[in-house]
């Protein structure tokens, strides 16, 4: 299932490499909140007024400035596509929902492909990227059907945003 195209990497985002593509935004939000916290290091405090505090850490903050304009987007996407991988959705799916057809008759936040939260990360991280490659199996399209929401359930977990005792539209 195709999720989207990431320019900066120069391919496609979907089902057989999603899974990577989060490890890839993980270890580089990590790489940036390390390279802050050495920056952060090096700061020097010099008791003194604000003009020679600039002096000395001028190339420290532009540096700090740098890297958090890099930390807060990765970070917001590695965020964004945990939720993805935890509701079992695209970015496709979620942002364009009210366009798509299988997705006719469902409201925000639905979850429509929920199985449960072990289920989606199983699916996510084991049945549609590289492990399932090694070990031999070969991948092959399902179709999805998707159940309506019962919202007059006491069923919470299928659907959190609007249910029985809870809606927050």
């Amino acid at each position: 299932t195709f999720d989207h195209y990431c320019g900066l990497l120069g391919t496609c985002i979907g089902e057989r490499n999603h899974c990577r593509f989060w490890w890839f935004l993980f270890f580089h939000s990590f790489a940036l909140a390390y390279l802050l916290r050495i920056v952060a290091s090096g700061f020097r405090d010099t008791r003194a007024e604000v003009r020679i505090w600039f002096d000395f850490n001028t190339h420290a903050l532009l540096a700090t400035v740098v890297i958090c304009m890099l930390l807060v987007p990765i970070g917001c996407l590695l965020f964004f596509h945990s939720f993805l991988a935890l509701t079992n959705m695209t970015s496709y799916e979620f942002l364009r929902a009210n366009k798509i057809s299988y997705l006719e008759g469902t409201k925000d936040f639905d979850l429509p492909f929920s199985r449960g939260l072990f289920r989606n990360l199983h699916v996510f991280c084991i049945e549609d990227g590289f492990p399932a490659r090694c070990s031999g199996q070969v991948w092959e399209p399902h179709e999805w059907h998707i159940e309506q929401a019962n919202r007059d359930s006491d069923d919470i977990w299928n659907n959190i945003w609007e249910n029985k005792h809870w809606s927050c539209c």
